[in-house]
């Protein structure tokens, strides 16, 4: 005798989806009454407010101290100097902002219990109503160059030129610059101010071709290269603070690998296009102010001190140095005296080395059950 259901019309699957369904119906219920319980609270919140000769901030700060709200605002776009006096009974936060701001200059919004206080200015720049700024991106020869990135200085917004060089940005801010950059072109930057068509002249990027580099016979301008010799920008490393001369080629040239071995100070191990041995040194051959540094070690040479840094890769730039140069060759060159007046400079730096994680260490029994 086959038993008939009570629900026929609920399979296992018909009640999975009824039960997400009234999860979804509560959720939605949920934000309902909490949304209506944040935008009754400033309606139903009535408060005592009494103080004389009172800045803005400090209004503010009594009438957080009465009740549960919060006030974000920007301190430069307020008047600080003015003072107020307020004696009021039962009465609520929109009655005192209406008193505190101009209404034709300020806006206040209140989310969550938190009042949000800033200028029209810039409620109508949020809104979208800068200006729209076009114009025509060109090179030396007046050729139209399609493809240029333009975008707003420190900011994502961007476009790029069409097939005519041409292009049109909108919501660009007087303050700002546009930035054009474009591949094997100098990047220029052009203030926005109060124009409204701004056209761009790209020029050349000659890319260090004149640029003299130290090799293992001498010097060589880059053009003349044929063997792979890579200069380390010095300038770009002293605004780190390099404890030492091998910290100064982490990540600054291609094919150098710098690893530390966690010891502060140390100069850890440098490998110029990988390991070349598996049981002989991969250390590359130093040589400073043209003397082999042998036996030494970066970690010895102040940054401070140090004029250039040549990188010899191949066999063929590093072929006066022989067997030696098997794993590469940094060359580098250290400051000279110069004349004029002398000059001292100071640079310190401070910092210290932690373990990211300290294993738990085992004691004698663990120690005799693991090695079981």
């Amino acid at each position: 005798m086959k038993k008939k259901r009570r629900f026929p019309a609920l399979n296992r699957r018909g009640i999975k989806k009824l039960l997400i369904v009234m999860k979804l119906t509560s959720f939605l219920c949920f934000l309902s009454v909490m949304a209506f319980a944040a935008s009754s609270y400033s309606q139903n919140t009535r408060f005592d407010l009494s103080v004389k000769n009172a800045s803005v901030i400090e209004v503010f700060d009594e009438i957080e101290r009465v009740t549960d709200f919060g006030f974000l605002f920007k301190t430069d776009q307020l008047d600080l100097t003015k003072t107020y006096n307020f004696s009021l009974k039962n009465t609520n936060v929109d009655r005192i902002m209406n008193e505190l701001l101009d209404v034709e200059e300020y806006t206040y919004q209140i989310i969550d219990r938190n009042i949000v206080i800033t200028k029209r200015a810039e409620v109508a720049r949020q809104d979208g109503d800068l200006p729209k700024v076009s114009g025509k991106v060109t090179d030396t020869n007046g050729q139209s160059l399609p493809g240029v990135t333009v975008i707003i200085k420190g900011t994502s917004m961007g476009t790029i030129t069409d097939s005519m060089g041409e292009y049109t940005l909108g919501n660009v801010p007087g303050s700002g610059s546009l930035v054009f950059s474009f591949v094997g072109m100098k990047s220029q930057e052009i203030p926005v101010g109060n124009q409204s068509t701004i056209d761009a002249v790209m020029r050349e990027d000659a890319i260090g071709i004149e640029e003299v580099v130290a090799i293992g016979y001498g010097t060589a301008k880059k053009k003349d290269l044929t063997g792979a010799v890579s200069r380390v920008n010095i300038e770009e490393t002293r605004i780190q603070p390099n404890a030492n001369a091998s910290q100064t080629l982490r990540g600054t040239t291609a094919g150098v690998q710098v690893t530390d071995n966690g010891r502060p100070g140390s100069s850890g191990s440098i490998m110029i296009r990988g390991r070349n041995s598996i049981s002989a040194s991969n250390d590359p051959l130093i040589v400073l102010d043209g003397i082999i540094y042998a036996g030494g070690n970066l970690s010895d040479i102040n940054p401070g001190d140090i004029e250039s840094i040549d990188i010899l890769k191949d066999a063929s730039s590093a072929a006066i140095y022989g067997s030696l140069a098997a794993n590469g060759v940094i060359e580098i060159t250290t400051k000279k005296g110069k004349e004029g007046k002398p000059r001292i400079t100071f640079n310190a730096y401070t910092g210290f080395s932690d373990f990211a994680h300290i294993p738990d260490y085992m004691n004698a029994e663990q120690f005799v059950a693991a090695r079981k």
